[in-house]
């Protein structure tokens, strides 16, 4: 009998068959063969479908791929493509090295901006202790993302921020120079109040029999973090109230110390007859932010230039008037001709201010 032990599909490579021959007494004798199976049929691919993208997140997806034994495959894509068209090629392998190649085409224009997102789109601080402004402020958090990747971020953000209202613009740009902005609000509160300082003051009523009080003559170099805008003199006379509020003049719009003592001011305010003597006043500043503060002093109203009519020539505590044989102040000067009959410093009025 004749018999071998092939098998019914032979394998890629070489196979050894191995034939037997026995006689009718059992007598065998044995001889072998060698049988080789080459593959040279190379794979089939189809490569995935061409793409268009405006995104830096490219999927390219998987090519489809047959062959008679096992095979690999790999592509050629870059790790970031540049802007136009960029060719990939596919090749499946199998394992007796037959390969073959299918192409992908793959369009990209990066047109997509960048993201950044602000912890506080409104924020809200004081101004520092004594000063017209803040700084060392902490905006928060920013976030900024692309897909392609960030080429600069950063703001318009002063070192030190007003009062009021500062609008922050934030900007971020990719690196095919996508930008994009986004603002934040900062709001800065003066919320310290002024130093309200005043001096004791002898006034005269004019011809008018009205009285004068500048802002310059009664302000004693009050001051403010920011700038004092408007004072206010306030008084009880009489069972009645005298309560006026003026702006301040500019040229003492300042967050220093006001020098009040050689600066002219037409902010004028009005007494009459019926209010000389000594008064107890109260002298109030307010800043731009609203802020106010005050003091009270002691305003002596006299009637220098007798506008009120004859008065006693011997006034009653906290009245006023004049008198020709009368020296009230006690300076040497007759009260007729003393500008400043109760201040025994002054007698003279040289430039008629009433002052």
């Amino acid at each position: 009998a004749v018999t071998n032990n092939a098998p019914v599909n032979f394998p890629t490579g070489t196979t050894t068959v191995t034939w037997s021959v026995t006689d009718s007494a059992s007598n065998t004798t044995l001889s072998y063969q060698l049988v080789t199976v080459n593959d040279n049929q190379p794979p089939s691919i189809t490569p995935p479908p061409d793409l268009v993208s405006n995104s830096c997140t490219i999927v390219l997806g998987n090519p489809t791929i047959t062959d008679n034994c096992s095979f690999t495959f790999s592509n050629d894509a870059p790790v970031s493509f540049s802007t136009g068209t960029t060719t990939i090629t596919w090749t499946a392998s199998d394992t007796f090295g037959n390969t073959v190649t299918a192409t992908q085409l793959v369009t990209f224009n990066d047109t997509t901006d960048p993201t950044i997102t602000i912890q506080n789109d409104d924020l809200v601080v004081n101004a520092d202790i004594g000063s017209c402004f803040a700084s060392g402020v902490y905006l928060g958090n920013v976030i900024t993302n692309d897909d392609c990747g960030i080429s600069s971020s950063g703001n318009n953000a002063p070192i030190q921020f007003p009062i009021g209202v500062t609008i922050v613009t934030y900007t971020v740009t990719d690196t095919f120079g996508n930008s994009v902005s986004k603002n934040q609000s900062v709001t800065v509160l003066d919320i310290e109040p002024p130093v309200a300082r005043a001096r004791d003051i002898v006034v005269t009523l004019d011809n008018d029999s009205n009285l004068n009080i500048p802002y310059n003559l009664i302000d004693s170099g009050s001051t403010d973090n920011c700038s004092i805008q408007t004072f206010n003199i306030k008084t009880e006379i009489s069972g009645r109230v005298i309560s006026e509020e003026r702006e301040i003049p500019v040229e003492f719009r300042t967050g220093k110390m006001i020098d009040s003592k050689n600066s002219k001011n037409s902010n004028l305010f009005k007494l009459t007859c019926d209010d000389l003597g000594v008064q107890q006043i109260i002298f109030s500043v307010t800043d731009t932010s609203g802020n106010t503060a005050s003091t009270t002093v002691n305003i002596t109203v006299t009637d220098d230039f007798n506008t009120c009519g004859e008065i006693d020539p011997s006034p009653e505590p906290g009245g006023g008037g004049s008198s020709p044989d009368i020296d009230t102040d006690g300076d040497g000067v007759e009260d007729s001709v003393d500008a400043f009959p109760l201040d025994p410093l002054e007698w003279l009025d040289t430039d008629g201010d009433k002052i």
